[in-house]
């Protein structure tokens, strides 16, 4: 709600705030679904990049609702271009959130009873994929990165998941890239389907660290 009051308060730049304001929605409305499923639930915003402030909101999330028990790094950012044509600033975006944010949140639990530490990457990751080369070698060191984590870790259950697109929410229903994807004829993945591989996968998933 407070994204939205500075949104409408600014008034500059419409396309940056139109984005913050579907941001700011979508997370009220998930909210706001949890609280209708008696789920309690709370929202911080943070870089995960930045270690001290990392730790200052896993703190807070503590205090809140104690040990941290299981860490989801979902973080991404990606610039669909061919890499002469990438924005320097936008490259460093798109390593930061997967590789700075997964050893920040390593560091961060590291005296946490973590059961599992679980990275969302890409199947352009594992194959590549074009316009992509920075995301791809992103999504790759998560899944390096987080098998480590499992061999220093052995008490959790450290994995990655190279997603195929989503449908419903993720990075691939950006316009541009939902529109990019569809050019290809890929086929979107309901996110109720990944839900179900996510599930199966935590409960009774095998040894390996990455999961196509």
């Amino acid at each position: 709600r407070e994204t939205m009051r500075r949104v409408q308060a600014e008034g500059k730049n419409p396309d940056k705030h139109r984005r913050q304001f579907e941001k700011a929605n979508e997370i009220d409305l998930t909210l706001q679904a949890c609280r209708e499923r008696a789920i309690e639930a709370t929202y911080h915003s943070v870089d995960i990049s930045d270690v001290a402030a990392t730790e200052h909101a896993l703190k807070q999330i503590r205090a809140i609702s104690g040990p941290i028990r299981g860490v989801i790094q979902g973080a991404g950012s990606g610039q669909d271009a061919r890499f002469d044509r990438k924005r320097a600033d936008k490259v460093r975006q798109c390593l930061s959130a997967k590789i700075d944010g997964t050893v920040s949140l390593a560091s961060a639990t590291q005296h946490d009873p973590l059961e599992w530490f679980i990275g969302f990457g890409s199947i352009s990751g594992r194959f590549g994929a074009n316009g992509h080369a920075d995301y791809s070698a992103a999504n790759e060191m998560l899944a390096k990165t987080i098998g480590d984590l499992g061999s220093l870790r052995p008490e959790t259950r450290c994995l990655t998941f190279h997603w195929h697109a989503w449908g419903d929410v993720g990075m691939a229903t950006k316009p541009e890239a939902k529109l990019a994807l569809e050019m290809i004829g890929m086929e979107f993945m309901p996110a109720a389907e990944g839900l179900q591989h996510f599930l199966r996968e935590i409960e009774s998933g095998g040894e390996s660290s990455e999961v196509l």
